[in-house]
């Protein structure tokens, strides 16, 4: 909070307990933001990747898939056996390894961020100081989830805003990976 204004929190719910997870949230007073209720009513998890609730003055995004363009069910799977467990305020929580959020992030931060510097790359630039192997990592679930190309168009603004790159391998690995289809992709975004 003391880096940047948090709009909301967001939590990803396993897929097999996002209705649960959705349930509750109802329970305690949050309800779907108004854009979302026609959408989730005709299909719940095909409408978007995650639901976005409000209550009073606070808004929480509950994902059931980390990002947008990922929304198979086992797209996840990896990311949840990599996730390390930490105790948030005596609540027992799962957070993303590094390279997976630093996925996450950039993937999130290149399609939906209006604002110039976008605060994405407060989330995305402490984790640039990761191992050799789990940059490997990073390049390979960007070539598995078919994001190479929005992976290396982060990574390459992140060394521009942020002054921070990744080894020299990673944004040629990324290059070797990205298709066609991906290039004219990110050209919308650019």
């Amino acid at each position: 909070l003391r880096q940047r204004m948090i709009r909301d929190v967001d939590v990803l719910i396993p897929y097999d307990r996002a209705l649960d997870a959705h349930e509750i949230l109802r329970r305690e007073g949050w309800d779907l933001q108004g854009w979302q209720v026609e959408p989730y009513a005709a299909a719940p998890f095909a409408s978007h990747h995650a639901w976005a609730f409000s209550r009073r003055q606070g808004e929480l995004d509950l994902h059931h898939f980390s990002n947008v363009l990922n929304r198979l069910v086992g797209d996840d799977d990896a990311l949840w056996e990599r996730a390390a467990s930490v105790d948030w305020g005596g609540v027992p929580v799962l957070v993303p390894a590094a390279p997976d959020a630093l996925l996450t992030a950039i993937v999130h931060g290149l399609r939906f961020s209006a604002d110039g510097t976008a605060d994405w790359v407060v989330d995305a630039a402490p984790l640039l100081s990761l191992a050799d192997s789990e940059w490997q990592l990073f390049t390979d679930e960007a070539r598995r989830r078919g994001v190479a190309e929005l992976a290396a168009t982060g990574l390459a603004y992140l060394g521009d805003v942020a002054g921070v790159v990744p080894p020299p391998w990673v944004l040629p690995a990324l290059a070797a990976a990205s298709t066609l289809a991906q290039r004219g992709e990110i050209g919308v975004y650019r």
